[in-house]
């Protein structure tokens, strides 16, 4: 008699965009404002944040106190996002970043441990 074999669900990594709006702060720096959220069935660790291919230079980031040239969040590196957690994540584009302007299209990506790539495309008002 042969016993019946039961399969573990196959663990795949998800994340949903679930809200985007940039605007421009009081410095002239862009807020790109993301709600993200995890409907997989498993922990997703996000490891990076680029935009357009760049990773910002700075994780954990406060708002920017002026007009400034870098890419930064307040986002963690290395971040679990639960199965099920939504987050609100802040990137900031300065306004002295050089490569944007009002119209640019913006790649927001996430990069995950297991090398999984999540974007969406945006455009700076």
């Amino acid at each position: 008699m042969l016993g019946r074999v039961q399969e573990a669900p196959l663990s795949v990594e998800y994340l949903e965009f679930v809200n985007l709006t940039t605007s421009r702060d009081a410095h002239l720096n862009w807020q790109v404002s993301v709600n993200i959220a995890n409907p997989g069935n498993s922990t997703l660790i996000l490891e990076k944040v680029l935009v357009n291919s760049m990773e910002v230079s700075e994780y954990s980031a406060e708002s920017p106190s002026e007009i400034v040239a870098t890419l930064t969040t307040d986002f963690a590196e290395e971040t679990d996002l639960e199965s099920g957690e939504m987050r609100s994540i802040t990137i900031w584009v300065g306004g002295q970043f050089g490569f944007f302007n009002s119209g640019s299209v913006l790649d927001i990506k996430f990069e995950s441990s297991a090398g999984n790539e999540f974007v969406k495309t945006l455009i700076l008002p």
